[in-house]
């Protein structure tokens, strides 16, 4: 838990950095359908539909897999930022 929870951290300053629409981080740990607990960092902003904003990110369906949602070249600096907060938040602690 707590390398998801530094995960959090991580993806969270990456995304309100890069989106002032940002609003929170939801975690989900699941293990329904696997053999093994597994978890999920998801970023919520402010301009999703309100109806998905609170829900699992299921909630929106085949969307979620639309090309213009496809990880690309265009999501690299935000990769390359997600990448570099773990080491700042832990030198914070």
């Amino acid at each position: 838990m707590h390398d998801m929870v530094l995960l959090g951290e991580a993806v969270e300053r990456a995304c309100r950095a890069a989106d002032p629409e940002f609003l929170r981080i939801n975690y989900e740990v699941l293990g329904n359908l696997w053999p093994h607990l597994h978890g999920h960092v998801i970023p919520r902003y402010r301009w999703e539909p309100d109806h998905l904003r609170v829900g699992q990110v299921a909630l929106y369906g085949s969307d979620r897999d639309a090309p213009e949602h496809r990880l690309g070249a265009r999501h690299d600096p935000l990769r390359a930022a997600i990448s570099a907060a773990p080491q700042e938040v832990v030198a914070e602690d």
